[in-house]
C-alpha cells in the first residue's frame, strides 16, 4: 500500500484479476466506481463473488448482454463454470443482505418475498444502472 511514482495511491484488495485502484487527480475510473459501490451496499472484497461482480458490472455497464453470457465469460476467465459463477455472486449478495438488516437500503429494495433472497441479475441490472449515474 502507498503512492505509486505517478502520484496514484493503490492497494490491492485481493480481487482474482490484480486490479488495483487508483485515484488521480479526483478523477475515477469505472473500475473504481464499482468497486466503492460494491463497498456501499455491503458487500465484502473477501468474497469470491465480489471479485465476479467487478467483472459482470464492468462488462454490463459497458455493454448491457445476457447475464448468462457474462457468466461464461467470467467463468472462463477463472476456470469455473457460469453456475459457480452466479451461485458465488448470488452468495456475496445474500451475505451483504443478513449483515444490513436495513429495510431502507437499496438490497432489501429487491429481495424477494418469498425467498428473501435477490436475484443476482436483478442486482447487476440495478447496480449498473446506479453506476452509469455515478460517472
Amino acid at each position: 500500500m502507498g503512492f505509486l511514482s505517478n502520484g496514484c495511491w493503490s492497494s490491492k484488495f485481493g480481487l482474482g484479476d490484480g486490479w488495483l485502484p487508483c485515484y488521480n487527480a479526483g478523477m475515477k475510473g469505472t473500475r473504481e466506481v464499482i468497486f466503492e459501490y460494491l463497498l456501499s451496499v455491503g458487500l465484502l472484497p473477501k468474497y469470491d463473488g465480489f471479485a465476479y461482480l467487478m467483472e459482470a458490472l464492468d462488462g454490463y455497464v459497458r455493454r448491457p448482454a445476457p447475464f448468462m453470457e457474462l457468466y461464461r465469460e467470467i467463468g472462463a476467465a477463472h476456470g469455473k463454470d457460469p453456475a459457480s459463477v452466479r451461485k458465488s455472486i448470488k452468495n456475496a449478495i445474500d451475505s451483504a443482505i443478513l449483515r444490513s438488516g436495513n429495510e431502507s437500503d437499496n438490497l432489501y429494495s429487491l429481495q424477494s418475498e418469498a425467498s428473501g433472497s435477490v436475484k443476482s441479475s436483478e442486482f447487476i441490472a440495478f447496480s449498473a444502472q446506479r453506476i452509469r449515474h455515478l460517472l
